[in-house]
């Protein structure tokens, strides 16, 4: 080739403006410095051991600064066990994580994150670092690189031995890194089962045995559609079996109902990691009916926590838009107080959400009365009733994900 050819594409490509970069993704640790929540810091969460959650508190005496501390306590029978938080985003990012620790008794203590890549999977290269010896106030500070395939990591302490340790200031850096307050939606008063926080299920004995392996069947799925709530959601497995597989299950749905959740629980499966990994275009919530039902929350503290649960998908699946479904009436009778209390709660949700559904007249006989030919048992509808639902819910769905 002439010389002059290569003068020509030299000077076009010299004139050739690389493209900005995309900037990073925002990684956000939260509540750091435990000054939110009561019983226990807000965001935060610890193993379990049979059905009872390690002594995870918030401990107002004991403190680096601030106004407390997270204490996590620890028995000789509990081996190694772990504290943490779940944040999303992180592949091959490079961080930096810091804070204050202090230790009663003999204990073994490391503090680092755990990566998890597609469909919530751990990744085989946790990076943890021992912190030697915290009887005092020790400050920890140290560089992390995480994995390029990790989608999400926890910031994560791990003990073992018996006693206590103390937690403060935790401080997550880096380019487009920050450490934030909680969302105001799970600052709460000190009452047991709020709405609006997170809380492991009580109510069925073998609750943490159905989480566990729902999580397990999100984890082996690549679902375009979720679905998340109580027992009306997990029922489309039993007597809306025949709706589901019809017309559900070929849109590639994944049903994640538990019976018995309330909007607690829904949040604690969430911060567990029930949708780690998971990148669906829409997530179907139900839930709410059991805050009503069970407890004496007045509408506006259930709203809150159904609208807690919204943005806690929205923090674990970024992009995934979230429809959520009104509770249904139950009681017969129109007059019944809980129909009050169920029209305020959805009336709440219809003016602070872009995706609401309401189906409760739907399932009315002309009188107001709750229909025995829907629901039988006043609750949960029957295969007839989850026909008319599925008839309500499916052109929303399609209308959302096309």
């Amino acid at each position: 080739m002439r010389p002059w050819f290569y003068l020509a594409l030299g000077s076009l490509l010299s004139g050739c403006t690389p493209r900005n970069p995309a900037p990073l993704p925002l990684l956000q640790l939260h509540n750091g410095g435990m000054e939110q929540g009561t019983d226990a810091p807000t965001d935060w969460g610890g193993d379990w051991v049979g059905y009872k959650r390690h002594a995870l508190s918030r401990d107002t005496q004991v403190k680096h600064s601030g106004s407390a501390s997270l204490r996590f306590q620890l028995t000789p029978r509990d081996h190694e066990r772990t504290l943490e938080q779940l944040v999303v985003g992180g592949a091959g990012r490079s961080v930096v994580l810091s804070g204050w620790l202090k230790t009663e008794g003999a204990l073994r203590v490391q503090v680092g994150v755990l990566p998890y890549g597609s469909r919530g999977t751990a990744l085989a290269a946790p990076a943890f670092f021992m912190v030697e010896k915290p009887t005092g106030w020790t400050h920890f500070s140290q560089p992390l690189t995480l994995p390029e395939n990790a989608l999400s990591f926890s910031v994560a302490l791990r003990a073992a031995g018996a006693g206590a340790v103390w937690l403060d200031d935790v401080q997550l850096s880096g380019e487009r890194v920050e450490t934030v307050p909680s969302d105001p939606l799970t600052v709460l008063p000190p009452q047991h089962q709020e709405p609006e926080r997170p809380y492991p299920g009580t109510h069925l004995p073998t609750w943490y045995e159905v989480h566990q392996a729902l999580k397990a069947q999100a984890r082996s799925a690549t679902p375009n559609i979720v679905f998340l709530g109580d027992s009306i959601t997990k029922r489309w497995r039993l007597d809306g079996s025949d709706e589901w597989e019809r017309f559900f299950a070929p849109l590639g749905a994944l049903n994640l109902g538990l019976e018995g959740d309330r909007t607690s629980q829904v949040l604690w499966r969430i911060q567990d990691g029930t949708l780690a990994g998971l990148h669906p275009k829409l997530v179907v919530l139900a839930v709410g009916a059991n805050n009503l039902i069970r407890d004496t929350y007045p509408p506006e503290r259930v709203a809150a926590g159904v609208l807690a649960c919204v943005r806690a998908v929205e923090r674990a699946c970024p992009g995934t838009k979230v429809l959520v479904v009104g509770i249904f009436p139950t009681e017969k009778s129109a007059t019944h107080p809980i129909r009050a209390r169920i029209q305020q709660t959805n009336a709440l949700l219809a003016a602070q959400l872009p995706h609401f559904l309401e189906l409760g007249k739907d399932f009315l006989e002309p009188d107001g009365t709750l229909s025995d030919r829907l629901f039988p048992d006043q609750i949960h509808p029957n295969a007839a009733g989850y026909r008319l639902y599925r008839e309500r819910l499916l052109p929303k769905i399609q209308s959302l994900v096309k």
